[in-house]
C-alpha cells in the first residue's frame, strides 16, 4: 500500500518546519518524532519556555541518540580516607571527594542521590592499605540486597576491590559504596584517580 499523506488543518502556505511545529495530528507519535528528528528539531526539557528551549534529546541522521541531561557522574578519591570503618554493617562508605563530571549535580562526597525514580547502574573501585573480604552498596544508609561481591584474602591484588550493581531507585534514594572486612574498623582508602573511583548513570 502506498504511503498516505495525512491531512493537516494548517495555513496553506507554511514551511515544512512550521508545519511540524503547528500540526502533527494524523502522523502518530512515532511518525511525528521521526519527522522532527529529520528536521533537526529537539525535544525540550520539562518546564523550558518556548523562547529558551533546552536540548534534552538529539537524534542524528544515522539514528544515534544522545541525551545530554541524562543523570550520570564520575568521581574519585583525591585525598586519603583514613579511619574508614570496614567492619561496619551500617552507613559507612567511601567519600569520593573529587568529581570528574556530575550531570545534574546528584553526587556529593561518595553519595549519589537519585533525582527521579528509575533504574540506575553503578560501578565503584577502591585501593586500600589492606585487603577487604567483600563489598556491597548501601541504599538509604543500609546494606542493600543482592549487591555483594566476595574476594579471596590471599589474592595478590587483594588491596584492590571493585563492585557493580543495577538498582531500581525511588526519587531521593541515596547510594554509596562499602568495602567490608570483619574486625577492621580503621582502614585507609588510598587516594588514586585510577583505582579509587565511583561512577553511575540512569539507565531508564
Amino acid at each position: 500500500m502506498a504511503d498516505q499523506i495525512p491531512h493537516f488543518n494548517c495555513d496553506p502556505i507554511v514551511t515544512r518546519r512550521q508545519m511540524l511545529q503547528r500540526c502533527g495530528t494524523g502522523l502518530g507519535s512515532l511518525g511525528l518524532a521521526s519527522l522532527m528528528a529529520s528536521e533537526g528539531m529537539l525535544n525540550q526539557a520539562a518546564g523550558a519556555s518556548a523562547g529558551s528551549p533546552t536540548e534534552a534529546m538529539r537524534v542524528d541522521s544515522a539514528g544515534r541518540i544522545t541525551k545530554p541531561l541524562q543523570p550520570s557522574f564520575h568521581a574519585y578519591l583525591g585525598t586519603n580516607q583514613t579511619g574508614y570503618n570496614a567492619n561496619s554493617l551500617g552507613n559507612h562508605y567511601i567519600q569520593y571527594d573529587t568529581d570528574v563530571y556530575d550531570i545534574g549535580n546528584n553526587h556529593s562526597n561518595g553519595i549519589f542521590t537519585a533525582p527521579i525514580a528509575g533504574v540506575y547502574y553503578f560501578r565503584a573501585e577502591a585501593y586500600t592499605n589492606t585487603y577487604a573480604t567483600q563489598s556491597w552498596f548501601i541504599v538509604n544508609g543500609s546494606r542493600t540486597n543482592a549487591s555483594d561481591t566476595a574476594y579471596r584474602s590471599n589474592d595478590t591484588n587483594a588491596n584492590f576491590c571493585g563492585n557493580s550493581v543495577i538498582l531500581k531507585l525511588a526519587a531521593n534514594d541515596t547510594v554509596g559504596f562499602h568495602p567490608y572486612r570483619s574486625g577492621n574498623s580503621s582502614m585507609t582508602v588510598n587516594a588514586n584517580a585510577n583505582h579509587s573511583w565511583f561512577r553511575g548513570i540512569l539507565i531508564g
